[in-house]
């Protein structure tokens, strides 16, 4: 597992894989977590790469985005609130903070980007936010 793990950060490192790569890789990742929750959460070097390959996949070079993007965020949260390794804490923390710093990065950057649009800097958040998959329409107050 450890190895998949290695093989799947290093392609993502090296930007070797398209959308739909990484969208598989993250399916995996999930997948994989799901059935051997108590391992990763027992191994700390398995933990660490899980939570470095998900970091890498949510950073901006790829454009995960949608149920994908939040889908690697909540693999971060459940490392986070799971694992009680003193090693993985830190770094969980910092996963799951990058990964919403990223997000709202992006969205900020198609806001400027929308700007030549004739309606209003909320609706325009609002809209990208959508887009994005940050938040659902029923979270936005009629």
């Amino acid at each position: 597992m450890l190895q998949a793990l290695a093989l799947s950060h290093k392609l993502l490192s090296h930007q070797a894989l398209n959308e739909e790569g990484c969208e598989s890789v993250l399916t995996a990742l999930l997948t994989s977590f799901a059935a051997q929750t108590t391992q990763y959460l027992h191994d700390e070097t398995l933990t660490v790469k899980l939570l470095q390959t998900v970091l890498v996949l949510s950073s901006a070079q790829f454009t995960l985005s949608g149920d994908y993007l939040a889908q690697a965020l909540t693999l971060a949260f459940r490392v986070l609130l799971h694992s009680k390794a003193p090693a993985v804490q830190p770094l969980a923390h910092a996963t799951v903070r990058q990964i919403v710093a990223a997000t709202f990065e992006r969205t900020w950057t198609r806001l400027q980007e929308s700007r030549d649009a004739d309606v209003s800097d909320a609706a325009r958040l609002y809209k990208v936010m959508i887009t994005d998959g940050v938040c659902s329409t029923n979270s936005y107050p009629h």
